[in-house]
């Protein structure tokens, strides 16, 4: 599926931090940041509507909530356990100072749970940035692989953490 959303492309934030008073930390992007990716998902909702069972956020206010409530009954244009080719086309109006990583980075975050389910879900990625075309677009195109490697693998959003097993400890003749 293709899709072209008229707008500048902006760089990938570093997340802030605060405190709570009981001392909690929380991590957090910025305003400006979430608005910009807010704006994105607004320009590409029109070709989604079109799609039966896409669930696009229609608020802001649906769209500020966590990962973790936005993964639950979510309904993205690409479902979990697929596997998913994206090929990114960013075009400035003039120069730019973003490194192509932190670029993918924010086109990947705003559109977890609208276009894909997650964007673990990417095994694949094409990135092109163009200079002085005379406007701002961000071109996508996102398709399905297939692949028996791929398939057997079991996509999970980002947010779940594999906790590892304590190595075993080694006894005082063994180091010797």
């Amino acid at each position: 599926m293709k899709f072209e959303i008229p707008m500048r492309p902006w760089s990938k934030e570093r997340p802030r931090f605060t405190k709570t008073k009981t001392g909690k930390a929380i991590t957090y992007m910025s305003l400006k940041y979430r608005l910009k990716q807010w704006k994105c998902i607004q320009l590409i909702s029109p070709a989604l509507s079109n799609i039966e069972g896409i669930d696009v956020p229609e608020t802001y206010a649906d769209f500020r909530r966590s990962p973790k409530q936005w993964f639950e009954g979510i309904s993205a244009l690409f479902g979990p356990n697929k596997a998913l080719k994206l090929e990114v086309e960013f075009n400035f109006n003039k120069s730019n100072r973003c490194d192509s990583d932190n670029l993918i980075g924010a086109i990947m975050d705003a559109f977890n749970g609208v276009i894909w389910t997650d964007d673990i879900m990417i095994k694949e990625l094409g990135v092109m940035v163009n200079e002085h075309m005379g406007y701002n677009l961000i071109r996508l195109n996102v398709r399905e692989i297939e692949s028996e490697m791929i398939q057997a693998v079991n996509c999970k959003p980002a947010y779940v953490r594999k906790r590892r097993s304590p190595k075993p400890k080694r006894s005082i003749l063994e180091k010797t």
